[in-house]
């Protein structure tokens, strides 16, 4: 910062003491002016040189830049990310505080000679100043008590520390000094730069759970990383679901090792462990009865060799798909399978029987979960449409529950999200890369 000044006569030293807030200024016309914040920890020094001028040095936070006649002066800021949400109320103190120093320096060593034309300059020094101070106030979401109220509290001792120390001013700097005081204090407080910060959820309304997909589907898969992937699950999860597809049935032709091998990788999991249906384990075996008894006899009801509280529902004949609240939160993990179905009327009777069930669990339990967690193995396609479009299909549904509504599933290997499909803001579908990737 520089600012060009009148000189001063030796009885018109100017001393400004604030302890608090700026410290001790000491200055007369040929000595330096040092002015040291003992509880912020900013040093400024600085001296006046023989042409006039002051330069303020604020190490670590401003830039300085030689400041022309007339009283003119510039403020170079570096670059500085603004503080996020879950930083604390000194953030915002940090960027304040240079300002307010700034204000009072520019203001205690313009008055020693108050014309007219320096205070037009102190008018347009206090200007300046509050808009930077006020643009220095973080508009993030940050605690609301931050930021203004200290912004605002240095601002006022400053102008009330200036103000001490015009005892010798004539009618027209005191006049100057309160013009500053009306301009900067009451911009400065409009806390309107502000957001509240929106609280976080309480823990006990927090859920996290691993989702997989398509894997195992090689021997590497099968014998390496599914293993160590499984393995290195984080014991504090409170479940896994692996959406469908545990072998590959064009390679692996739906033997029984394929589903015994992939069972005893799944046991190993620590954590409470669902498993549902995809193509690859029923509908793309030469018999789907064969895969239907495979399935059923390796993965059917897995969670039940874990000692939980997740209050499971099965769903009847459709014990494979299953339902359950936790933390407000509804579960469903569906038995939708991808791929053309092996038997049209069995599709329709099993979505038709899905979406009955909701329809009831809607009737019955609405206003005891807030989200809704949609688990199954296939991507929609048109094989699905009689489930998630029409009148009474699923989007439908969901759109009457006016719950958020996220939706995994697995089947093409390929990680995408997607959101507001069917036409329902409050819907996204994500879909999971599977076979190598882990949980």
């Amino acid at each position: 910062i520089g600012l060009k000044v009148p000189e001063v006569t030796p009885d018109e030293d100017v001393i400004a003491e604030d302890e608090d807030v700026i410290g001790e200024d000491e200055g007369t016309v040929d000595e330096d002016i040092t002015v040291a914040d003992e509880d912020i920890v900013v040093e400024d020094e600085g001296t006046v040189v023989n042409d006039g001028d002051i330069i303020i040095e604020e190490q670590g936070l401003v830039e300085i830049k030689d400041g022309t006649a007339n009283n003119e002066y510039t403020i170079v800021e570096e670059s500085k990310e603004a503080p996020t949400g879950d930083e604390s109320s000194l953030s915002s103190v940090v960027d304040a505080t240079p300002k307010v120093e700034s204000a009072a320096s520019n203001v205690t060593t313009s008055i020693a000679d108050g014309d007219a034309g320096e205070e037009e300059a102190m008018e347009t020094i206090a200007a300046d100043v509050t808009a930077d101070v006020v643009d220095s106030i973080p508009t993030t979401s940050v605690p609301a008590t931050s930021g203004v109220v200290d912004a605002t509290s240095k601002l006022e001792s400053a102008v009330s520390n200036v103000t001490n120390s015009t005892v010798d001013m004539n009618a027209d700097e005191e006049e100057a000094v309160e013009t500053i005081a009306a301009n900067v204090i009451p911009t400065a407080t409009v806390p309107a730069k502000t957001t509240t910060a929106t609280p976080p959820p309480p823990l006990d309304t927090i859920t996290s759970f691993y989702v997989m997909a398509d894997a195992p589907y090689t021997d590497n898969e099968r014998y390496n990383l599914m293993p160590r992937h499984i393995e290195e699950l984080d014991d504090h999860v409170e479940f896994l679901v692996h959406l469908g597809d545990l072998s590959w049935a064009k390679v692996d032709k739906c033997r029984e090792g394929a589903y015994d091998e992939a069972s005893t990788i799944m046991k190993k999991s620590r954590i409470p462990t669902f498993i549902l249906p995809g193509d690859n384990d029923i509908n793309d075996c030469n018999s789907m009865t064969h895969g239907e008894e495979m399935w059923t006899k390796y993965f059917a009801s897995f969670d039940k060799q874990y000692d939980h509280s997740l209050n499971v529902t099965r769903w009847g004949k459709l014990n494979e798909s299953f339902s359950f609240i936790h933390k407000e939160v509804l579960y469903l993990g569906l038995n939708i399978i991808g791929g053309r179905p092996a038997s049209n009327s069995e599709k329709s009777f099993r979505h038709s029987q899905h979406l009955e069930r909701i329809r009831t669990i809607m009737n019955d339990q609405l206003d005891d979960f807030k989200v809704v967690v949609l688990l199954g193995h296939a991507e929609p396609t048109a094989f699905h449409s009689d489930f998630f479009g029409g009148d009474s299909g699923f989007i439908s549904i969901m759109e009457e529950m006016g719950k958020p509504t996220i939706h995994f599933h697995g089947d093409w290997h390929a990680y995408y999200e997607r959101e507001a499909e069917y036409g329902f803001d409050n819907y996204m579908r994500i879909s999971l890369d599977g076979e190598s990737s882990a949980p």
